[in-house]
């Protein structure tokens, strides 16, 4: 079947009936598969993506076979990007927009390359064009979740991996994620999903944190937040998009404090105080929530933040990073401000920091950390500085 393909590329009904007979072997049996692999046949089916593209069903037949082999063979992933020619896929998605078995197909394919190793998608170039695509196809099929959660896998993937020049493009992506998840808020799969992207376009570039919140990402995040109480995994990733959002930025902290965002993160770590990832989020987020804001200090201070921090602590003392978190956050919290100064030092938070720098004594970032927080609440602080000095006649350190 291979051979008559290749001898007879140009035509197109020997790829439409090639593309079918080959998909029917390769459905639901390895060796057939194998056999496929080793008659070269993805350079058949590549022709076939060139040949074809007017054909909706052998396009989605090429498709739907190369995932089963890249799903057999993780190393024929990179024969297949490296073959794949952009121009062709192009022109194929792009006349194929609302036919949802060819855009499951395309998903899956897609999907499945940046699965297997996310740089294949670095040789898809001008990777502009597949984010409008993404963003489309998300668009037309709005209530259909597998198709939500597979464009945002697969515009994770690709902004992970890559610099998206077009910004416009970019912010229409992330405008389809952000509808997906407010669409579709009811429905955790789809909001998990959403948030992890969200993380991966805010850390990326300061730029695009503020294109974020233009396009109202900080809101839909404390709205699943609130939705999905009692879901760990949305609250874990919930607690590490407002962080990734906050991050060295004013405004959207503002943002934040103004949706309700301290009483959420103090929420999900009251009920979950168990999950070390959730309750490091939920820290370092407090931290920024009451950076050199003497407000927000005091109102994190009544509704329990700083015994959450507390608590944190207590409970993971072996982990290193819930510690560093907890240290950022008490230092933060504590900043120029006596009353929460006084609040940290009658309930042990001194005695934390140290006990956390004694117990991981080879980590120079809690060392750091810890220094920097004991620096913060000390400072103008002669009780604080008092019970510093009572700690230095107890304990041994550098």
């Amino acid at each position: 079947i291979v051979k008559a393909m290749e001898q007879q590329k140009s035509k197109l009904a020997m790829h439409r009936l090639g593309c079918e007979a080959i998909w029917r072997f390769a459905k639901d049996d390895e060796e057939s598969r194998e056999r496929i692999r080793k008659a070269v046949g993805v350079s058949a089916l590549m022709e076939s993506i060139k040949v074809a593209h007017k054909h909706g069903q052998t396009l989605r037949y090429a498709l739907e076979v190369l995932t089963m082999l890249m799903e057999d063979d993780g190393d024929c992933s990179e024969e297949i990007a490296q073959k794949l020619r952009q121009e062709d896929l192009q022109t194929a998605l792009k006349l194929h927009m609302k036919d949802l078995p060819m855009i499951h197909a395309v998903m899956g394919f897609l999907g499945k390359l940046a699965e297997v190793a996310p740089r294949n998608l670095l040789l898809i170039k001008e990777g502009g064009w597949l984010v409008d695509y993404l963003r489309k196809v998300m668009e037309y099929n709005g209530e259909d979740c597998e198709v939500q959660v597979a464009g945002m896998e697969i515009l994770q993937a690709k902004i992970h991996v890559d610099e998206v020049r077009n910004s416009m493009c970019l912010k229409a992506g992330m405008k389809a994620v952000v509808t997906a998840m407010t669409r579709l808020a009811d429905r955790p799969e789809v909001v998990e999903v959403g948030l992890k992207t969200l993380i991966t376009i805010a850390l990326k570039h300061q730029e695009l944190r503020h294109m974020l919140r233009d396009i109202g990402g900080i809101e839909a995040v404390l709205k699943v937040l609130r939705e999905h109480a009692t879901s760990i995994l949305v609250q874990e990733a919930g607690c590490n998009a407002l962080l990734a959002l906050m991050q060295d930025n004013e405004i959207n902290r503002t943002r934040v404090k103004e949706g309700g965002g301290i009483d959420a993160v103090i929420a999900a770590m009251r009920m979950f105080a168990s999950d070390a990832v959730l309750v490091t989020a939920g820290c370092d987020a407090l931290g920024w929530l009451g950076w050199e804001d003497a407000h927000s200090q005091g109102e994190i201070r009544e509704m329990g933040g700083i015994n959450a921090v507390m608590r944190a602590m207590k409970t993971f003392k072996m982990y290193p990073r819930v510690q560093e978190a907890g240290c950022r956050a008490l230092g933060r919290l504590g900043r120029r401000n006596r009353v929460s100064q006084a609040k940290i030092r009658e309930d042990g938070g001194i005695e934390l920091v140290v006990e956390a720098m004694q117990t991981h004594h080879m980590s120079l970032l809690l060392h750091n950390v810890g220094c920097r927080a004991l620096q913060y609440l000390a400072e103008n602080n002669e009780e604080s500085c008092s019970k510093l000095r009572e700690l230095a006649k107890k304990v041994s350190t550098s």
